[in-house]
């Protein structure tokens, strides 16, 4: 217990060890990065974030009370896959944010293009059983309730939206799987050998295949999250698909670009997504002169799924940012002929849901009338996505 009450202190007194993020297999554990934590811990060298800045061990951990580990405990922080485990808790977590925005940008987006609501039926979800699905089109139905923009009696719609509840359920329904094995794995044991009624076991608890098989799972999942949302920005900026709006988005679109870069953004992205989620886990090396002749790469697989989460809340942030300013175009009524002529209509009112996701990117997001520079904006929504304040909260990402 004392040396988990070390661990504690350290992060009550802000004290963060320098770890690096390449080099480790996930073989006997995380072995060489929890060095680099262990070995701050207990004054032996390195260096640690502080609310002082970047220091050496000995300073960061001197409002630490010193602890000198017993062998089996010195070994136990530095075996068994902590690291992964800690990666994979924190995607999981963002992930479950950035699902949360993807629901509230289909919502605004069914209301920009003209959708039908047929794609959100309970009839039809709860026909073929997947909970995931089944719960994301109840949360959606929420949004859009009120919405005179998606209503019955439309021709089908393309994939990307009609298929958007199944895709989103999909995801969720992995993240409700890696999130149980994450859970396990924070409270299993993970140490070697163990020690059980005085006998030394010497297992394989430390290797990170459970880890690292789950979160190639979710990566996977969150890039197929993304690349749904790239093509439904895709449809919001080509006046042929968005259904009576501006090609970009912006009025006097020969002079202005709108949002094509948005899309070109949201477009590398995906892309980029498609290569990180090859499954580290198909891999293995051997390592320890054969001794260690199957690793499980669980911290490859953690980090690339990070890098996924991330990349996608951009992505959502995107369309967000896009379904807010084709919203305006609606609100005010405003449609367009297939010369790009302006043709006045009758104001509408948004679905209550959608309205009030309007007002919070309008918060940090004027309207675009003409060209301006647009990365502030992509990065303003997604600062927006992190903090959950597309939700109304602010929380840590």
């Amino acid at each position: 217990p004392v040396s988990v009450e070390l661990l504690l202190s350290m992060l009550e007194h802000g004290v963060h060890p320098i770890v690096p993020s390449l080099g480790s297999v996930g073989a006997a554990g995380d072995l060489a990065p929890l060095a680099h934590m262990a070995r701050v811990a207990f004054r032996l060298g390195g260096k640690a974030r502080t609310p002082r800045g970047v220091v050496e061990a000995r300073e960061a951990m001197g409002s630490v009370v010193a602890y000198e580990p017993t062998p089996k405990e010195a070994l136990s922080l530095i075996n068994g896959s902590t690291l992964s485990s800690a990666l994979g808790a924190m995607a999981c977590h963002r992930a479950e944010r950035v699902l949360m925005a993807a629901e509230q940008g289909l919502a605004a987006t069914m209301e920009v293009v003209l959708a039908s609501p047929g794609c959100l039926e309970p009839a039809a979800l709860e026909a073929r059983g997947h909970s995931g699905a089944v719960e994301v089109s109840a949360r959606v139905r929420e949004l859009l309730k009120g919405s005179a923009l998606v209503v019955p009696e439309r021709g089908p719609d393309a994939f990307s939206i009609r298929c958007a509840p199944a895709v989103l359920g999909a995801a969720w329904d992995a993240l409700a799987h890696v999130r149980s094995v994450v859970e396990t794995e924070l409270n299993g044991a993970c140490d070697n050998p163990l020690v059980v009624d005085g006998a030394i076991i010497e297992a394989g608890n430390f290797h990170g295949a459970p880890i690292a098989m789950a979160l190639d799972h979710l990566k996977i999942a969150m890039t197929q999250v993304g690349t749904i949302s790239e093509r439904r920005v895709f449809r919001m900026n080509y006046g042929q698909l968005s259904g009576n709006l501006p090609s970009f988005l912006v009025e006097s679109n020969g002079l202005n670009s709108g949002f094509m870069l948005a899309q070109y953004t949201a477009a590398s992205l995906a892309s980029e997504n498609k290569g990180l989620s090859h499954p580290a886990s198909v891999d293995s090396i051997p390592t320890g002169q054969h001794h260690e002749d199957h690793v499980s790469m669980a911290p490859i697989a953690a980090r690339g799924c990070l890098d996924v989460v991330e990349n996608v809340a951009h992505i959502v942030a995107i369309e967000v940012l896009t379904a807010s300013q084709g919203l305006e175009f609606r609100r005010d009524g405003a449609q367009y002929d297939e010369y790009g002529d302006l043709q006045t209509g009758i104001p509408v009112r948004l679905a209550p849901g959608v309205a009030a996701l309007l007002e919070r990117v309008r918060r940090v997001v004027p309207r675009w009338t003409e060209d301006r520079v647009l990365h502030r904006d992509i990065e303003a929504v997604s600062a927006l996505l992190r903090s959950n304040g597309l939700l109304g909260r602010e929380e840590a990402w």
